[in-house]
């Protein structure tokens, strides 16, 4: 992958410069060229609406500490549950979806740092673009794919817990993968006894529910 003089790698600038012209395309184009050109002649505070919470689109429920992880093997966790397993996996998990599989493929993430999780619920519709923008934007927010699975894991079976296991809610965790952040989610299915987990780019335009639970640093 080529690199430049800083060492960033064209795939680590690929999500933010997809953002950035799905922006200039948008309702707020000019504004945000405005602040664009700004930021190039190194103004302060050249992005002054950029950053910000919209407190009304979300419910605040709790923090939650997740531990330091030496090394998490992505790939060898995050896989259908096999029949013969079923009786006794902590995790069940009935479907990967064909995203989530190709970018865990390979993928030990090391030195995990211990991290305070939020925990907010949507209040209305929105998408993943409008999430991750009201809680600060890509860069801050995202979660590992090891503390995923540490939430997971007491509640592989479907116990109630801090992820939501009612039928028809999805908990939404913004992960970064190689550079790029993606929504993962994860949507416990009782009439099956298992977990349904993918991974969405920011930019899909599926909209989550009022009642979906989001998960972010």
């Amino acid at each position: 992958m080529p690199k430049g003089m800083l060492g960033l790698s064209l795939q680590e600038a690929a999500g933010p410069i997809e953002d950035l012209l799905e922006k200039l395309c948008g309702d707020e184009g000019p504004e945000c060229l405005k602040a664009f050109k700004r930021f190039l002649r190194k103004e302060d505070h050249p992005w002054p609406e950029a950053v910000k919470v919209a407190s009304d689109l979300f419910e605040f429920v709790t923090t939650v500490k997740q531990p330091a992880i030496p090394s998490f093997d992505a790939e060898a966790m995050f896989v259908v549950t096999p029949e013969e397993q079923r009786k006794t996996a902590k995790v069940l998990i009935g479907w990967v979806g064909p995203k989530l599989q190709g970018l865990v493929k390979g993928l030990v993430e090391t030195d995990v740092a211990e991290a305070t999780l939020n925990v907010r619920q949507l209040t209305r519709l929105a998408t993943n673009r409008k999430i991750f923008d009201a809680l600060g934007g890509e860069g801050g927010i995202e979660v590992a794919l090891a503390h995923v699975w540490q939430m997971l894991e007491p509640q592989g079976r479907g116990r109630e817990g801090i992820l939501l296991t009612n039928n028809g809610w999805a908990n939404i965790i913004p992960v970064r993968i190689n550079g790029v952040t993606w929504a993962v989610y994860c949507y416990w299915r009782p009439d099956y006894g298992d977990w349904d987990v993918e991974a969405y780019p920011v930019t899909y335009p599926n909209e989550w529910y009022a009642g979906d639970r989001v998960f972010s640093r």
